[in-house]
């Protein structure tokens, strides 16, 4: 996966090109962006990418996991948690478990991990 601001990295024509094919994703963040150059990435495609509908949920439960559960009932149990915390606003100091730095994040994500049973420390604010 490439990071870069959008001006230094892609066209609109390439980020056009690589919204539409199958093979590849691009994506935006809001970390590290400016007002006038969003941060975007570019990257492999998910298999089911472009899929709707009947199609999409044929090829699912296909892709398990470490935990050998199908990405349609994994689908499903995020979806539920997620409208629980629909509305919520915000952003959230965490400790990174990976590298045990401080970072933000998005609070509805905060809150949907939590639940999941992912653990998240937070950073005390003083």
């Amino acid at each position: 996966m490439k990071l870069a601001r959008a001006s230094k990295l892609f066209s609109l024509r390439d980020l056009l090109e690589i919204k539409n094919d199958p093979k590849y994703r691009v994506g935006r963040t809001p970390f590290g962006a400016t007002y006038s150059d969003p941060m975007v990435y570019a990257g492999n495609a998910v298999p089911w990418k472009g899929k709707k509908g009947d199609a999409f949920w044929e090829i699912a439960d296909q892709f398990v996991g470490e935990k050998k559960v199908g990405l349609g009932k994994a689908l499903e149990k995020a979806i539920s948690i997620s409208k629980k915390y629909k509305g919520t606003k915000g952003v959230v100091c965490v400790i990174d478990p990976v590298t045990g730095m401080p970072k933000c994040m998005p609070r509805k994500a905060f809150e949907q991990m939590k639940e999941a049973g992912k653990v998240v420390a937070t950073v005390p604010v003083m």
